[in-house]
């Protein structure tokens, strides 16, 4: 018998080679085989496990987070920057986006000069969280900035970087 596949196909929690366990032990989706005589068979197995996975993943399974690293600064007489405090927001819940679908954080920011590292953090409530520095280019605009998080489809995400009309975007991470 052949499972779908070696990682749980909700959260992606890897699946030991010794484990007969029916379901995955983080989420508890269950772990099917996928069957049939045909390529076409089995891919129309695949996809209908799929959408089922995506359809508990939506209903049943907390999705995680994902957090961005912000700084208060302040320039002195100087023009030397200081950190004042840093602290992670939580730009967006990774559920339930459509597939290029930006949902942008409700606070603007000054912009910066330069191109730009992102302190990415992901994490559910109650677990740990995964860091990632993210790059993007500047999105040259004169305006303030907004942020907030692009949906690629396949549990892949961006943070972009500008305003609805003009912004850039980081490389992409998975989100499970």
């Amino acid at each position: 018998m052949k499972y779908s596949d070696t990682r749980c196909m909700v959260c992606g929690l890897e699946r030991a080679e010794d484990d007969m366990s029916a379901a995955c032990r983080r989420c508890k989706f269950p772990f099917m085989a996928i069957i049939g005589d045909t390529d076409e068979e089995r891919e129309t197995a695949r996809q209908r496990i799929a959408d089922m996975a995506e359809a508990y993943r939506l209903k049943n399974w907390t999705a995680p987070k994902i957090y961005l690293e912000v700084y208060k600064n302040a320039v002195d007489d100087n023009g030397v920057v200081r950190v004042l405090s840093a602290q992670d927001i939580e730009l967006a819940e990774a559920k339930g986006f459509a597939d290029g679908e930006i949902r942008w954080y409700g606070e603007n920011f000054a912009r910066l000069s330069g191109d730009i590292t992102l302190n990415v953090s992901v994490g559910r409530d109650g677990e740990g969280r995964s860091s990632i520095a993210l790059r993007a280019t500047n999105p040259s605009i004169m305006d303030f900035w907004n942020v907030g998080v692009k949906y690629d489809g396949n549990n892949m995400y961006r943070v972009v970087v500008g305003n609805a009309e003009k912004y850039t975007e980081s490389e992409a991470f998975e989100c499970r």
